[in-house]
């Protein structure tokens, strides 16, 4: 069984946040790559976030975060 690390009770969510977030590495030959990419978090009433969610593609973010607020019944902060 695989151990949860990060969970919380749905009441407690007061906002989704979506970020962009900025992402250099380097391979093992060396080789930079740099690319974008979008950051989905839950938002706590006491201010805490906890991360949902990354992945590149913005259109499919941007929906999946919106069906996710229409259900929770709370606000998408988009700051991208």
């Amino acid at each position: 069984r695989q151990e949860i690390k990060d969970f919380v009770n749905l009441n407690n969510v007061h906002a989704l946040q979506l970020l962009k977030r900025f992402n250099n590495t380097t391979d093992s030959d060396g080789m930079s790559n740099s690319y974008y990419s979008f950051e989905l978090n839950l938002v706590l009433h006491d201010g805490k976030r906890i991360n949902v969610v990354s992945h590149g593609n913005l259109l499919r973010m941007r929906a999946d975060a919106q069906t996710l607020s229409d259900f929770l019944n709370v606000p998408l902060w988009d700051a991208v």
